[in-house]
């Protein structure tokens, strides 16, 4: 009897395995496994880091390497620390640059990757069903839903979310009016001598906009409908935001001066043009945490705000 109970689940779970579905991706639609059990993941901290978040079945990803180095996912060992061999994942080459061979041999029965990725599709497509984000047409939550969709891992992602969605809704309440304040993201780049202005900067800008912040003036006239933009250091003093973040890449040795330290390289005492900066409203955040697609990066822009801003409001500002 027991055999026959386990065969019968067996055909079960091969039949389950069997189903697809299809969904819309980038170069059109496509079938995909109902649930897949060997995912390939061709981008780390905006593939790998959501989907080990969401507990999806990835077999396969591509990560970082320096030379010297071992080789990592970057967003998960920075905000988990855990790397391939702790999750037990192959490493199929370093991003923008996976290694078909690799893949391959892993037999995965979906490959998710962006429409910016540098891999022939076409070889991609002869290995597995290759699902495609179109990195323009959905913004970040979008497109982390999107995720969770085709891994079929939607409850998960809904119960972090609706968290998710419970802090922001406690830091509007200490705000009167979070349209009223500005906030933006700049890095300087000491190489061009200029300034990016972001409109998009992953987790940040996602926080950012759920909260009701604005994006300042010069930014918007910058920037207009695109990601984002660059400026002169001349134009340095024109940067008008309530609050200046940038970032800082501690996998390359970077810490919280170094950002101050670039600005300095392209202007002495650079602080001085910039309101923000001048008055203390000047914040540098660690740049993977800040940027990549993750509910904990979310929650660590989340916990940023909350200190520099919301709490400050709430001190200072609320009667």
């Amino acid at each position: 009897m027991k055999s026959i109970i386990a065969l019968f689940l067996t055909l079960v779970t091969a039949i389950s395995l069997a189903q697809t579905r299809t969904v819309a991706s980038y170069q059109g639609e496509i079938e995909i496994p109902a649930n897949p059990q060997r995912i390939v993941a061709l981008l780390d901290h905006m593939i790998m880091l959501p989907l080990y978040e969401l507990d999806a079945n990835v077999v396969g990803s591509v990560g970082r390497q320096w030379e010297g180095q071992e080789p990592y996912i970057r967003g998960v060992r920075a905000l988990y620390q855990q790397n391939f061999a702790d999750l037990g994942v192959e490493f199929v080459g370093t991003a923008f640059s996976a290694d078909i061979e690799k893949i391959t041999a892993l037999n995965p029965d979906l490959i998710i990757t962006y429409n910016f990725g540098s891999e022939s599709l076409e070889q991609l497509e002869a290995i597995a069903p290759t699902y495609v984000i179109d990195a323009d047409k959905y913004s970040y939550m979008e497109r982390f839903e999107l995720l969770a969709e085709v891994t079929n891992t939607t409850d998960v992602f809904n119960a972090k979310k609706a968290h998710y969605d419970e802090r922001v809704a406690e830091i509007q309440a200490w705000l009167t009016n979070p349209a009223d304040i500005s906030v933006a993201m700049a890095m300087p780049r000491p190489d061009s001598a200029e300034i990016t202005l972001y409109r998009d900067y992953g987790a940040f800008s996602q926080v950012a906009n759920d909260i009701g912040f604005s994006l300042p003036a010069f930014f918007a006239e910058q920037i207009g409908e695109s990601a984002s933009a660059k400026i002169s250091i001349e134009d340095l003093a024109s940067i008008d935001a309530d609050y200046l973040f940038d970032t800082f890449e501690p996998n390359r040795g970077d810490t919280a001066t170094s950002t101050i330290e670039r600005y300095n390289s392209m202007i002495p005492n650079w602080c001085e043009a910039v309101e923000a900066c001048r008055e203390g409203r000047y914040i540098p955040l660690r740049r993977t945490d800040s940027f990549s697609m993750s509910f904990k990066a979310l929650d660590y822009v989340l916990a940023q705000f909350a200190t520099h801003i919301a709490a400050r409001h709430e001190l200072y500002f609320n009667e």
